[in-house]
């Protein structure tokens, strides 16, 4: 599809600008025009192509440039000449895009001052809020927040249980190891020994 030519283009790209090589070769003013007559820039009678055949740095250069004009061929457009004397694997076309990455790039939106135009999400038709979702989803917050706030109240309903638990079990602690005394002065339970001992003496005489 257009995509992968796209990045054929890009990665062909890619290859020439790492290509030491290449570049050397297109130091040679005759290497030039070549690749000038190939990439449509400038095209040469046939006749003075002829003489390419037996120059051995316009042959690489040829070479190496299959790759890219096949893939610009797929993608439907020119050769980046620019592009490729530059060493760069980016493609400026004329109307302000960029091939980035295999990518095409939009041009930035610009205001009336020239400025980059900030991208701002316009509100499509048919995404306006619809008010029953929004009273709904506004129900189901309440609802979020009422569970929590019962959630901390139990929390708290459960120290004070556990605290009143642990006063009256000291409290019955307490009051078993210190007993009360009774109306007499005595403890209760020594008051109870007491009469059973005095019951027993009782029996014994009669």
């Amino acid at each position: 599809g257009a995509e992968a030519a796209l990045r054929s283009v890009w990665m062909a790209l890619g290859h020439l600008k790492a290509n030491e090589s290449f570049h050397s070769a297109l130091d040679d003013p005759e290497a030039q025009r070549a690749l000038r007559h190939w990439s449509g820039e400038h095209r040469l009678p046939l006749a003075e192509c002829e003489e390419w055949e037996h120059n051995p740095r316009i042959v690489m250069i040829q070479r190496e440039l299959r790759a890219l004009q096949h893939a610009c061929k797929l993608a439907g457009m020119k050769v980046p000449l620019q592009s490729v004397i530059a060493r760069s694997d980016v493609v400026d076309f004329p109307d302000g895009s960029k091939l980035i990455e295999g990518k095409m790039v939009p041009k930035p939106q610009e205001s009336k001052d020239g400025e980059p135009v900030a991208d701002i999400c316009e509100p499509c038709e048919g995404d306006e809020a619809d008010p029953q979702q929004a009273e709904e989803e506004a129900e189901a917050e309440a609802e979020r927040a009422r569970a929590r706030a019962w959630g901390s109240q139990k929390k708290q309903l459960k120290w004070q249980l556990a605290a009143g638990i642990v006063a009256l079990v000291g409290a019955r602690l307490a009051m078993w190891i210190s007993p009360e005394p009774d109306a007499d002065g005595w403890p209760a339970n020594e008051t109870l020994a007491a009469a059973a001992g005095f019951d027993g003496h009782a029996e014994a005489y009669r």
